[in-house]
């Protein structure tokens, strides 16, 4: 025996006879004590007093596997009282040379005649005892469950007579023998320490030494001898790549000034031990803080590579190994995060190894491998059980490539250096990255999630990505969905350019993820190997049926359907207008080195109408984005009813955002993922139906599915219909199994986008018919419109319309550069008591989540990190720490009290602060204020330091636009508006549209208009059988029908869904049958077709 092992077995030892009594334990130590065990046939049993591990003797069990390999002995649990069950503690040994492994059962009872349900943790190799006694642990909480009905394991739960098995599966045809020893069922007191211990020296067992390590030398990973000449060339290449080199290395000299490499996660354990966040804002604290403490391990790493300044590789390496010292998987408080968190640690410690390499010392590299191997095997485990990963459709959700790419990275830093399967870990590694960007990103290449949780989730699968292709080991760009993005993520781009539409649980920022950085560097080189095809482009396929949700979620990757010049023209001019507009000198240090490791440019396409129609249908998520260009002052119509597979999902099927002449008119709420029934995840928060005030029921993953029914593109109009039934009436669980809920009889909503026609003076507008009826009796049904905070309401009998709104504030805020700064507020409190201080509030950079963050303090007290929750609006927000659950409540005398506002994110800005009792309710009303609340202004603040500047905005905010929309039908309901506050959107105008009826079918028309845009007349269409409306323009009139099955509206007789006639000089001009078989006007036949399908008729005579 080592002295090592020695030591170690000696500590486990006194960590044993330290514990109070174990809840049960097993004797050994008499003959007939193998009575009680039962076996397998094969399995043989008796005690041996031959070297127990304690007492007079142990447990031998020996196997026959001539014909079966493996055997198993198992006991039933005594009597005892199991609620403080923390794990199972004991040895195994096995005779030098014996090869195999040992797993350990926990066997529930079923109902009677049902099997029982196994949960399995695997002991190891029996490789490992060489003929010594081996320590195991097994907590209740890493028992994974196994075969059996379907159950999860409670230590409460446990009951006399369920089984605790010990299972050995064998080489060779020799009996083979394997002795147990001290078993012992231990509470949390007494198991914890223990457990880490044991844990951590399996670790250590699963490490080479030294002279048995094999696979390539370090650093192999990105640095290699034939990349790294490529990557210094950056430094002197000019442009953005030589800006985002220049900033890495600025990075990380400052880190040898700034960074603590002997303590390299205070911080976060501060943050742990202080802070008083509890759920999503504690794990969002510490993603943060974790984000804090693991990126400079990679930049000093890079900053070595690339440079060979032994400075960097020096403080890179000591924070590395003393990192890894301290945080291990079995760091109890890593479970209060989110589960994916762990993996800014684990791809820090994956690089860091490789790339500080030589700089470690032999002990450092075995202590930082041992760590890394820890969350390799944790990650992998996790895998195979968890709802984010267990099965393909899962893994649609975006923690999976980033906790399999995290995995797949630090195992490629290992390889050759470990006696794990590490062949079969990385092909579970490369297969959840092939699933995710097959199934995650549908086979018209759109992210389920929105393009914030492709970037966000997909973390080091990227990085995983392309160091498999560099080693042969498959290309998952080329060989998934991954290559076709482009089309999607300007589909997504909102007509000024900067932001990403917030539909699906997202926001609007463009960041400069790795997966985009990835995407242009690889359509660059990719479009070197294809020549341009002359007049290509994406085809616009035409939809009257919903896909089955198979074809939504295809296996196979779906066709590329331009060419590589083209793709990369398209990512070019993403990249050029949106996330890369950015400077690159202003890049924080992760993005910069991604920017040097996966960046090269692509040369943008002047206009993406050159391969791109103006309406775009991805057909796996279910979203069609309409749009008239892709200039700044273009329409952009979305329009969104998709499956629901795994990860963020809201209660929207249906809904739709409309913005034109460069203003957003009909938005999303954005981000909610919060579960409140009243904010951003609702339906209460998105442009779709209510019936008796309530909205297609919801949960934090909503996990419900709407169906595109219908597309049509033309020059003429686009026709967009879908239906929410099944988001209505049905919930599924974690493995699709379907909960009903109170059903609807109809949830089917047509959008009619009447495309701009210059020539006959006719504007861009929308026309969008609701036909939802929950049943045959009367109900409350409301329709909703949704503004940003930059408009308000104006509305008559007749007419709805979203006006610029005035706005009397300035606001203080600094500019994107320059000096620090205080501004000092001076309040009186008319009475002693506990208040709430609120700021008039936004995020006023380019990056919202660059610029929404202060320091505050009051009377001189705590400094508090203000970190802003009201994206872009400007919106009240209470003052609060970010380590605090909710608004902090200051204590105040009667009398005068000062409030100090330092610069902490340029660009955040304040307008005015109020104070308000601790009980009083929130203000929402930018406008307003509560009535004797003491409040400051901007004009109250004395200005130090220089940083503060007052920006005095025009009379009026928001672009000089306007919508009108006229509600046709049903009438006679009541319009209400009020201020919606969002989950992390601040608060924004709302306006509901409440009728009763049994059959409302809705119809509405929304008119974007500028100076010079005319005011249309509307009108209802009498009819039977069929809804209709008359919309008058100076030249033309155009009347849209729409039908169940067959029925008229005025002049337009229609057997179909919808129909469009455009009349001019009193004679049909264009027209459009919308999935019908006849469509006339006056009595005559303007379209006849055998089967239900699309025609549309322009220019005629």
């Amino acid at each position: 025996m080592s002295l090592n092992r020695y030591a170690f077995l000696t500590l486990l030892l006194s960590l044993r006879a330290a514990a109070a009594a174990p809840l049960v334990s097993f004797d050994f130590d008499t003959g007939d004590a193998a009575q009680v065990w039962n076996h397998k046939s094969n399995t043989t049993t008796a005690v041996v007093a031959d070297r127990p591990q304690s007492g007079g003797g142990a447990l031998r069990f020996t196997i026959d596997p001539a014909e079966f390999a493996y055997g198993w002995v198992h006991t039933g649990l005594p009597e005892a009282d199991y609620t403080g069950l923390h794990g199972i503690h004991g040895y195994f040994r096995a005779p030098v040379g014996t090869l195999g492994t040992l797993l350990f059962h926990v066997c529930l009872q079923g109902a009677a005649g049902q099997e029982m349900s196994y949960f399995r943790s695997d002991l190891g190799s029996l490789a490992d005892s060489q003929g010594e006694w081996v320590p195991f642990y097994v907590a209740v909480g890493d028992l994974r469950y196994e075969r059996g009905p379907v159950r999860t394991i409670e230590a409460a739960a446990l009951k006399p007579g369920e089984l605790i098995q010990f299972l050995a599966s064998v080489d060779g045809r020799a009996p083979v023998s394997i002795d147990i020893d001290s078993v012992a069922l231990l509470n949390a007191a007494d198991g914890a320490a223990l457990a880490r211990e044991v844990k951590a020296q399996s670790r250590q067992r699963l490490l080479l030494a030294a002279d048995k390590v094999s696979g390539a030398p370090h650093p192999r990973l990105f640095f290699t001898p034939d990349w790294l000449p490529r990557y210094r060339a950056k430094a002197a290449i000019g442009g953005e790549r030589q800006a985002a080199y220049q900033r890495l290395i600025a990075a990380a000299e400052e880190l040898l000034k700034s960074h603590d490499a002997n303590d390299p996660l205070g911080k976060l354990y501060a943050l742990v031990d202080t802070s008083k966040l509890e759920g999503t804002p504690f794990r969002a604290a510490f993603e943060g803080q974790l984000v804090e403490a693991s990126w400079p391990l990679e930049v000093l790493g890079a900053a070595y590579q690339l440079t060979g300044d032994a400075r960097f590789g020096d403080q890179g390496a000591k924070a590395l190994a003393n990192a890894a010292k301290r945080l291990t998987v079995d760091e109890p408080f890593l479970d209060r995060g989110f589960y994916y968190t762990r993996t800014l640690y684990v791809r820090a410690l994956a690089f860091g190894y490789d790339w500080l390499w030589d700089k470690l010392t032999p002990d450092d590299r075995r202590t930082v491998k041992a760590t890394l191997l820890g969350f390799v095997t944790n990650i992998h485990e996790h895998s195979q059980t968890d709802g984010w990963g267990r099965r393909p459709l899962h893994r649609v959700w975006n923690w999976d490539p980033g906790l399999m790419g995290a995995c797949g990275v630090g195992l490629l830093a290992l390889e050759g250096e470990t006696r794990l399967g590490e062949k079969g870990i990385l092909f579970d590694c490369r297969r959840h990255l092939r699933d995710y960007l097959t199934l995650g990103i549908d086979a018209d290449g759109c992210g389920h999630e929105g393009p914030i949780y492709l970037g966000y989730g997909s973390g080091a699968g990227v990085e995983f990505v392309e160091l498999l292709r560099r080693q042969g080991r498959g290309d998952l760009f080329t060989e998934t969905n991954y290559q076709l993005i482009p089309p999607w993520l300007l589909a997504e781009t909102l007509p000024d350019g900067k932001r990403w539409n917030n539909l699906s649980d997202c926001g609007h920022d463009q960041r400069n993820w790795p997966a985009y950085l990835y995407a242009c560097g690889r359509l660059s080189e990719l479009a070197k190997t294809e020549a341009p095809v002359a007049g290509e482009r994406w085809s616009c396929l035409e939809l009257r049926q919903p896909l089955n949700y198979l074809q939504q979620f295809a296996e196979s990757p779906g066709p590329r359907r331009l060419n590589y010049p083209a793709l990369a023209g398209l990512m070019g001019w993403e990249w050029q207008h949106g996330p890369g507009s950015r400077d690159p000198a202003a890049l924080d240090p992760r993005e910069a080195l991604a920017h040097v490791l996966l960046y090269e440019p692509c040369q943008p396409v002047d206009d993406p109408a050159k391969y791109l129609p103006l309406a775009l249908h991805f057909r796996g998520r279910g979203l069609v984005v309409c749009r008239t260009g892709f200039g700044p002052d273009d329409f952009h119509l979305a329009v969104e009813a998709g499956p629901h597979a795994a990860g963020h999902d809201q209660s929207d099927k249906g809904t739709f955002t409309l913005g034109a002449y460069g203003a957003d008119l009909a938005i999303d709420s954005g981000y909610g993922n919060d579960g409140d029934p009243q904010k951003s995840g609702s339906s209460s928060a998105h442009n779709v139906v209510l019936i008796d005030g309530e909205g297609q029921p919801m949960r934090y993953h909503n996990q419900s599915s709407g169906h595109v029914t219908g597309f049509h593109h033309s020059s003429l109009l686009d026709w967009i219909r879908v239906d929410a039934r099944e988001a209505w009436s049905v919930r599924y669980d974690g493995d699709w199994v379907p909960s009903p809920t109170p059903p609807v009889a109809r949830a089917d909503r047509t959008f009619v986008f009447v495309r701009p026609s210059p020539q006959q003076g006719v504007p861009g507008y929308l026309v969008v018919y609701d036909d939802i009826a929950k049943d045959v009796g009367e109900h409350d049904y409301t329709w909703q419109w949704h503004i940003p905070a930059d408009r308000a309401f104006a509305v008559s009998e007749s007419v709805w319309s979203a006006v610029p709104r005035g706005m009397t504030h300035d606001v203080l805020t600094s500019e994107a550069a320059g000096p620090g700064g205080t501004a000092t507020f001076r309040l009186n409190v008319p009475t002693a008591g506990k208040y709430v201080l609120y700021g008039l509030v936004r995020a006023g950079g380019p990056e919202l989540s660059k610029s929404d963050s202060f320091f505050v303090s009051v009377d001189g007290g705590d400094r508090l990190t203000w970190d802003l929750k009201t994206g872009a609006a400007l919106s009240w927000d209470p003052v609060q720490d970010r380590a605090e659950a909710g608004p902090r409540a200051f204590d105040l005398t009667a009398g005068e009290h000062s409030i100090r506002l330092e610069i902490r994110e340029r660009q955040a800005e304040l307008a005015r602060f109020v104070l308000l009792p601790e009980d009083a309710p929130a203000p929402v009303d930018p406008d307003g204020s509560p009535a004797g609340a003491p409040s400051m202004g901007i004009e109250d603040a004395k200005l130090d330091g220089g940083g503060f500047v007052v920006h005095n905005p025009a009379a009026a905010t928001g672009t000089p636009v306007t919508m009108d929309v006229f509600p046709l039908r049903p009438a006679g309901g009541k319009v209400t508006t009020d201020w919606f506050v969002t989950s992390r959107e601040g608060a924004h105008p709302r306006l509901q549209y409440t009728v009763r009826s049994a059959d409302p079918q809705f119809v509405v028309v929304l008119v974007p208009r500028r100076e010079g845009t005319p005011r249309p007349t509307v009108e209802a269409l009498a009819g039977e059988g069929a809804v209709g409306v008359a919309v008058r323009w100076p030249q033309t009139t155009d009347l849209l029908a729409f039908s169940r099955d067959a029925g008229s509206a005025g002049q337009v007789q229609l057997e179909g869904s919808a129909g469009f006639v455009r009349v001019a000089n009193e004679a049909p001009a264009d027209w459009a049958l919308l999935d019908g078989r006849q469509l006339a006007f006056g009595g005559k036949v303007l379209a006849a077709l055998a089967a239900p399908g699309v025609q549309v008729q322009t220019g005629a005579q």
